[in-house]
């Protein structure tokens, strides 16, 4: 994916995207967010982080998703940012 349809993609889940076209892309809502890394981005098998900055929680999302669908997923699945959860990309 190229940074334009990454931005078209956040704004048309939901998410606001404050800053420039440069990487990392940042869709925000409130206290949650949403990364495009550009390894990550741009690779044959995108993935996105999905962090919540109040509560210091973190997943990965192989697509863009809603920041409904966000908080839900970090409900359920989220963990520490530095654990990674759910990037298929970090070999650990």
């Amino acid at each position: 994916m190229n940074p334009e349809e990454i931005e078209r993609g956040f704004v048309e889940a939901g998410w606001e995207v404050p800053g420039s076209m440069r990487y990392p892309l940042v869709g925000n809502a409130g206290y949650l967010s949403i990364v495009a890394h550009e390894q990550y981005a741009q690779s044959g098998e995108p993935v996105f982080e999905i962090a919540d900055g109040r509560r210091m929680l973190s997943h990965w999302s192989r697509e863009i998703i809603t920041p409904g669908q966000a908080r839900m997923l970090l409900d359920e699945r989220g963990g520490p940012p530095e654990e990674e959860r759910g990037n298929p990309h970090e070999r650990g």
